[in-house]
């Protein structure tokens, strides 16, 4: 939907810029200097060339209005403007991203022609100034507006950008281009015009008169992944950890003998979204015509081999990436192999955090990836994240292991995509001894397996054992491919009998190629007594009017659900260090535990002066508690 009406409206901006230069017409008012070269259908002058009103300005009328900011007015093909950048609804375009007009229709890929017009008019208003829905935008002319434009798309935004993601990118192009001599587009020389820093209040004033700041009325692009920073352990043995700023040393990449064969490389700073430093990455090429030319093939980049400490009882993985691919058809995932014997996908159920997002399309489903079926990431938008993998069912203390990330492709088409870095293997500290991790203690994680055929007449049923009671909000997400475009398709979250959320009633869609990802937040006291000290069986139920069946988009007849849970237990932690406060027993004079219980200072939360086994915070609180309890 909206990567590709931003897309679109790029090449309008540029497109119309380079009218409006040609023969002086960027100002308003009759072209001042010689036009471009000519060429068979003419020089193309923006005439009449007046600053726009409230009016439409159609071709069939004569452009009473003028023709400033029309798309198309003189292509014979069209018979005349095709859109309206300065006022999209005379088009029956949207011009801010949650009008009515804003559909996004599949027969326009998602709207990519028509939903443009929410950007386009941005950057006309911008441009040439205007009041429009509660917003006064002073112009600030083409050469600035132009340039910010240009450095948003060359700098920051990605395939995979949407309205309410590129929206502050858009303000942080036009923040690192102020001060500076902007070239004029048509010398290359400096203009002697440079942005300022009011200039940057219209850009962001532009951006919300039309909402850009909002998932829009047909919503946003889904994430691939959460850029929350998980807490990966209150305290943890690094066993093995590689942020290639030095290299590749130890590392390996192969792929499978393509037509047109290439490899994960290593790549340095900026990093999409402007991220310093060096990652890993391994494109998403966009070649093949999944006829004569197949590219489907494998790319793989693999770890060297990790020696797993005999006192590591608790291993974990983690990494850093930012995902743009075709989504549905290519994607990657992670696989291990433990002291030799043979490679295995870790599955979604191993992750903590931002666990797989979908399962590849099937080769029942016409993929020709070789990885077809396999849980993936798979999809773009969204920003980079960290996705952490528990590898306590796979690996024992002692064992050897290898990573290999592994990213494949179908036949044809392509996105960005893959990029890692970061990665850290590692061990989570047990050091109350209870066979447990101790973030166990702090904060409870699960990822469920994927689940379908979504709306067809039986629920989708998660059980999970035994689960601790929440100690705050749930945080329940949602990854699912289906029937979800109207507010009349929806599935009902029921816990233990208890209706407890609703998914996909808003911002959904059929099929799309990058998975729905929705969040829900459970109050705890709501879960809790759901709960009620058992099991919880999350039990999915489709609106009637999803169809289990559909066809078009990504899903091709085949539509799954899978779920993510986590949320913070009440384990003594009065520091905050996600470390057990037993373990952390502070060795202070009785002067000095005195003077930190006087100041307030962290050593409270970890003293145990009368060796009780508590914290003397904890005692001292029982201590009050129990005198002011009537």
């Amino acid at each position: 939907n909206q990567s590709g009406q931003l897309n679109e409206s790029f090449s309008d901006v540029f497109g119309e810029l380079i009218d409006l230069y040609n023969g002086g017409a960027e100002v308003a008012g009759p072209p001042t200097a010689t036009p471009f070269g000519a060429h068979p259908t003419g020089p193309g002058l923006d005439t009449p060339n007046n600053l726009r009103g409230t009016d439409c300005s159609l071709t069939s009328e004569g452009h009473p209005d003028g023709v400033r900011w029309l798309m198309g007015e003189e292509a014979t093909v069209f018979g005349g403007a095709i859109r309206d950048m300065w006022n999209p609804t005379c088009h029956n375009d949207p011009d801010f991203a949650n009008s009515v007009l804003q559909t996004c229709p599949s027969i326009d890929s998602g709207g990519v022609h028509s939903g443009s017009g929410v950007p386009n008019h941005a950057f006309a208003i911008l441009t040439d100034g205007k009041t429009f829905n509660g917003f006064t935008i002073n112009g600030i002319g083409p050469i600035k507006s132009g340039a910010v434009w240009y450095r948003a798309l060359s700098e920051y935004l990605t395939p995979a950008s949407d309205f309410d993601s590129a929206f502050p990118l858009f303000i942080q192009a036009a923040n690192d281009l102020v001060g500076i001599d902007l070239n004029d587009p048509r010398t290359g020389l400096p203009s002697g015009v440079s942005i300022t820093a009011a200039d940057v209040l219209e850009v962001e004033n532009a951006l919300l008169a039309v909402e850009m700041n909002t998932s829009g009325a047909c919503g946003a692009s889904d994430d691939v992944l959460s850029g929350v920073e998980p807490a990966r352990c209150g305290a943890r043995q690094t066993i093995f950890a590689d942020d290639f700023e030095t290299g590749a040393a130890g590392w390996s990449v192969f792929n499978s003998g393509p037509p047109t064969p290439y490899d994960w490389t290593l790549t340095a700073s900026p990093l999409p979204m402007n991220v310093a430093g060096v990652a890993w990455f391994c494109a998403d090429a966009d070649i093949g015509d999944c006829g004569g030319q197949d590219e489907s093939g494998t790319h793989s980049l693999v770890s060297p081999m990790i020696a797993i400490p005999m006192t590591a009882e608790h291993p974990r993985v983690s990494f850093r990436h930012l995902v743009g691919t075709e989504g549905a058809w290519d994607g990657g995932n992670l696989k291990i192999n433990v002291n030799g014997g043979g490679w295995q996908v870790l599955p979604r159920e191993a992750y903590t955090f931002n666990a797989t997002n979908a399962p590849l399309n099937s080769v029942a489903q016409s993929n020709t990836n070789p990885l077809a079926g396999e849980p993936g990431w798979t999809g773009g938008g969204g920003p980079w994240g960290r996705s952490i993998a528990d590898l306590a069912a796979f690996v024992s203390p002692g064992d050897s292991v290898q990573f290999r990330f592994e990213f494949g492709k179908d036949g044809c088409t392509g996105g960005t995509g893959w990029y890692v870095d970061d990665f850290e293997c590692y061990n989570c500290i047990d050091c109350d001894n209870d066979a447990a991790a101790d973030i166990d203690a702090f904060r409870f994680a699960i990822s469920t397996g994927p689940q379908g055929n979504i709306g067809d007449g039986q629920p989708q049923i998660f059980v999970i054992s035994a689960p601790p009671a929440a100690a705050g909000d749930v945080e329940l997400r949602a990854n699912a491919r289906g029937d979800f475009s109207s507010t009349e398709e929806f599935l009902d979250v029921d816990l233990n009998g208890t209706l407890v959320a609703t998914l996909f009633a808003t911002n959904g869609a059929d099929c799309p190629n990058t998975p729905e990802s929705e969040l829900v937040i459970i109050p705890a006291a709501t879960y809790n007594a759901a709960l009620a000290g058992g099991d919880a069986t999350i039990t999915l139920i489709a609106s009637g009017a999803v169809n289990p069946a559909l066809t078009t988009g990504a899903c091709r007849g085949e539509s799954y659900v899978a779920l993510s849970i986590q949320y913070d237990l009440a384990a003594p932690d009065c520091d905050g260090d996600l470390a057990l406060d037993a373990c952390q027993r502070a060795e202070l004079t009785i002067a000095e535990f005195v003077d930190a219980l006087i100041t307030q200072v962290g050593a409270t939360c970890i003293h145990d002066f009368n060796d009780d086994g508590q914290v003397d915070g904890r005692d001292i609180q029982d201590f009050v508690t129990d005198r002011l309890t009537p």
